[in-house]
């Protein structure tokens, strides 16, 4: 036992990730840095492909929209400081014009609705509790506002019973359409201090009994503690980047590590771990690409790829291999 950190025992859950399985990944920009880490060790992988969303009902309208898979048309679009927005996406689909705006949000969407039908695994996490209503007829709720002025929206903290009525109705609208799909939820470990830290606390308390209330409701539901890990094992601001709100990329990849032991198959911790050396490799600069050394590396990382790919067919490693075999060939 470490006597100046509390280290818990994260869950084994019952079932695992394989490294062939198709997974969608959704909520907060926790989720971006696990699904970049999966992506990386080329899981099958679609993260976010309605940007960052924070609130729990933006999330769950996401994945409604993707499982039917319904495309955006002019309409559900506005113009704001110079681009064409949505109030259902992050501002990174901002574009200058209408069509290049709905030319972005329909193919993620497309690559979006391909995925959540195939998927085995959907990881969610919840940021906070807070959310953004339109003043107008409607009210939906909104997953960005865009910075437009604050008198159109009202802001209110949704309540446990919404926030679990409105998953179990998204649930049942997905596994109306891949009743195999187990979902994987997580709570954002980022605190959210604009207001105030009481207010923080309540809403990550919130997001808590709602999550548990799922887990209980709804079979196929699991639970990994991220921000448990953060707050109580690491619970140190050398943890935490500049900004002392996020986390650093070493408590990123502490909580990746702890991902993996939990929720990983066997099988996929295998190929991560053989695969190491080639990913290291794909980051390296090479000095002299026509160097006799600079041959030899390539061609020591491309046998290594070759044997992954014998051992994990179910892997596309075609474009790596293109990669390594191109640099051994150069004179």
């Amino acid at each position: 036992m470490d006597p100046f950190r509390t280290i818990f025992q994260t869950p084994n859950c019952p079932r695992r990730i394989g490294i062939g399985q198709v997974i969608l990944s959704l909520g907060s920009c926790f989720s971006e840095h696990m699904g970049t880490r999966l992506r990386e060790n080329r899981f099958r992988i679609c993260v976010n492909p309605t940007g960052i969303l924070y609130n729990p009902l933006s999330i769950a309208s996401a994945v409604r929209r993707l499982v039917s898979g319904t495309p955006y048309e002019a309409n559900d679009l506005f113009e704001h400081s110079g681009a064409w927005r949505s109030l259902d996406h992050h501002s990174r689909f901002a574009r200058p014009t209408q069509t290049e705006a709905l030319d972005v949000i329909n193919r993620e969407l497309a690559a979006g609705h391909e995925s959540i039908l195939r998927a085995e695994w959907l990881l969610v996490t919840f940021g906070t509790a807070a959310a953004w209503f339109r003043r107008d007829v409607s009210g939906r709720v909104v997953a960005n506002c865009h910075r437009l002025p604050s008198e159109r929206f009202e802001r209110r903290f949704l309540s446990v019973e919404e926030m679990v009525t409105c998953w179990q109705e998204a649930l049942a609208e997905l596994r109306a359409v891949n009743p195999g799909v187990a979902v994987l939820f997580t709570l954002s470990p980022v605190r959210y201090l604009r207001n105030d830290a009481h207010e923080n606390l309540s809403s990550k308390s919130r997001l808590t009994v709602a999550i548990d209330t799922l887990l209980a409701a709804v079979p196929d539901t699991f639970y990994f503690p991220a921000y448990e890990i953060v707050m109580d094992d690491l619970r140190d601001y050398r943890f935490y980047a500049p900004d002392m709100i996020h986390p650093a990329d070493t408590a990123v990849d502490y909580v990746w590590s702890r991902f993996r032991d939990a929720h990983l198959a066997e099988s996929a911790e295998t190929f991560i771990n053989g695969f190491a050396p080639v990913l290291r490799a794909l980051k390296h600069r090479v000095q002299d690409r026509e160097s006799r050394g600079a041959r030899g590396f390539a061609a020591k990382q491309l046998a290594t790829v070759c044997e992954l790919r014998r051992h994990f067919p179910e892997v596309d490693l075609g474009d790596v291999q293109e990669t390594f075999e191109r640099l051994a060939a150069e004179p």
